[in-house]
């Protein structure tokens, strides 16, 4: 699998003005896509064998990293969302959702990995 398969476009810093409405929802909207692409890559990383889940955990610790701290950043521009209009707190909703789909997935690649060194 090659790394470029599941790093979103950009972090945080690529939201544009979230002070602007429209702004927020275009960056919720096109960070859930990115979330559900990140998703389904990661899906076939949990799918391989325990030994080579260690291996790309191994190979890939410093962007698995990267990603948990873009997830908290992300996820306060999310809740700014909820002081809008309905549809940006569906946006930041299903945002959300996706965002802890993905955490867990990579908490079970983690966890998984991890049984293997004991």
């Amino acid at each position: 699998m090659v790394l470029s398969d599941i790093v979103p476009t950009q972090g945080s810093e690529q939201w544009q003005d979230v002070s602007q409405p429209s702004s927020l929802k275009f960056g919720l909207y096109v960070k859930t896509h990115e979330m559900k692409s990140l998703e389904e890559s990661l899906q076939q990383v949990v799918l391989m064998p325990r030994p080579q889940r260690q291996e790309w955990l191994t190979e890939h610790q410093e962007f698995v990293n990267n990603l948990m701290d873009s997830f908290v950043s992300d996820s306060v521009i999310a809740l700014d969302g909820l002081n809008l209009d309905s549809e940006a707190m569906e946006l930041a909703s299903e945002f959300v959702t996706t965002l802890r789909d993905v955490m867990n997935m990579i908490r079970s690649i983690i966890d998984t990995s991890r049984t293997l060194e004991s």
